[in-house]
């Protein structure tokens, strides 16, 4: 899918899974984590390593960047709960790096416990700027969170059943 479509469907998706109450987002953020975790306990070492071409990443980095921003989307929900929180720059998405799987395991289970202690009871907050998306609030930033982790999910699996 092109950029320009994902950004559409996108904004149509977190508009509408922000609706839901707060429990309901948690609930769906933590089953995410969860299947992270999983899958990451569930592929060999050199499954995590693999890549379909040199431009492309392999499992762990595709892992390691969406539970990365992940981290980086409940601290933009959290500082938007506390009025602090300033636009997303662009130079800050899109990153990764190559792990080892004890670091995804690490990674995952920090996230877990972030996703767990984060307040999501009904709160109006400011936005901020996401480049791709435009203006969300906290609980958009959580749903954003929701389709982008959904996203690299999919990738994963389809350089898996690739090889």
């Amino acid at each position: 899918m092109n950029r320009r479509l994902f950004r559409i469907f996108a904004r149509i998706y977190i508009k509408n899974e922000a609706r839901r109450p707060g429990d309901s987002l948690k609930q769906s953020i933590q089953k995410r984590l969860e299947r992270y975790g999983l899958q990451i306990e569930s592929l060999t070492s050199q499954e995590l390593s693999r890549r379909l071409s040199r431009e492309e990443w392999c499992p762990s980095e595709v892992m390691f960047h969406a539970l990365h921003a992940a981290r980086g989307m409940f601290r933009m929900a959290q500082e938007l709960r506390n009025g602090s929180a300033q636009d997303l720059e662009p130079e800050r998405i899109g990153k990764t790096k190559t792990v080892t799987r004890e670091d995804l395991v690490a990674l995952c289970k920090e996230v877990q416990e972030i996703a767990e202690k984060f307040n999501y009871s009904e709160f109006e907050s400011t936005t901020a700027s996401h480049p791709w998306i435009g203006q969300l609030n906290w609980k958009q930033w959580i749903a954003l969170n929701l389709i982008h982790m959904e996203r690299h999910q999919r990738q994963i699996q389809r350089t898996i059943l690739k090889h």
